[in-house]
């Protein structure tokens, strides 16, 4: 904390004053000087029992002697961001953890590429084991797709962990932060709202981080992934792709339509 001694002797000083101040009482006493009004009325703040009340400059500067003590924090840098509130908020905490999460997606891709497995697998088992009777390229495709899926399985089990792992260390980060502009706020601010509001918005907080690193990062990686398993559906049959294309617009409209049922037997 930074802290120096001021006097203040009439109305337009006191007026000025960056709040909270302390104000040395002439008893040997302080108290929270909370800022002064257009009307000379000045709120203060008893520190033992935290009851605020408005008194006139003139019996202020009578209980203080025009002695106070102006007190600023201090911070890294160039004092607390006054950024508005957006994506950009969220940003360098995502990129703090970019290593983490990048691992994360590398995992999804990977398992992405093993649901292709699968269908190459029947593909292979029609076309070579049962057109020749290859039993011993059965067993060898058999191991190495249990083989996949037991990596699979483990992999699955690492991107959950690593997920759950960055989100918490991100939810720290960006707390932190939301708690150190609330410490920085003028006392005006919680006097006007009501505390539910405030817990609100910090829990909002949390269902945007939710969204950023768990929906929304595999909704756009899962986005991609349906563009290339359209390309492979095209390299096999352009018939049999087009209907699947063609029967996408129809799962779109089921899904903006029970939309509005779901929300509302959630809520």
């Amino acid at each position: 904390l930074k802290a120096r001694k001021v006097v203040a002797r009439d109305g337009k000083r006191i007026a000025a004053l960056p709040v909270p101040a302390i104000a040395c009482l002439v008893d040997g006493s302080f108290a929270i000087f909370g800022g002064a009004n257009a009307e000379g009325m000045c709120r203060v703040v008893n520190p033992v029992d935290f009851r605020s009340r408005e008194v006139p400059v003139t019996e202020l500067l009578q209980l203080t002697g025009g002695m106070f003590i102006l007190v600023q924090r201090r911070f890294a840098g160039a004092g607390v961001s006054r950024d508005t509130f957006g994506f950009k908020w969220f940003l360098p905490s995502l990129w703090r953890y970019r290593r983490s999460l990048g691992h994360v997606l590398l995992a999804s891709l990977f398992v992405q590429l093993f649901a292709l497995v699968t269908p190459l697998f029947f593909q292979v088992v029609v076309d070579k084991v049962l057109a020749h009777r290859s039993y011993s390229t059965l067993v060898v495709l058999v191991v190495g797709l249990a083989a996949i899926g037991l990596f699979d399985v483990v992999l699955q089990y690492l991107r959950t962990y690593a997920l759950s792992h960055t989100t918490n260390r991100i939810d720290v980060e960006l707390g932190r932060r939301l708690f150190r502009h609330l410490l920085n706020l003028p006392l005006s601010y919680f006097e006007t709202r009501a505390a539910g509001q405030t817990v609100a918005r910090v829990r909002e907080l949390e269902t945007i981080r939710n969204f950023l690193t768990g929906q929304g990062l595999f909704s756009g990686l899962d986005f991609i992934f349906t563009i290339i398993f359209i390309f492979v559906l095209f390299a096999y049959s352009a018939k049999l792709a087009w209907i699947v294309v063609a029967s996408i617009p129809f799962y779109l409209a089921i899904g903006f339509l029970i939309r509005p049922f779901l929300k509302e037997k959630i809520d």
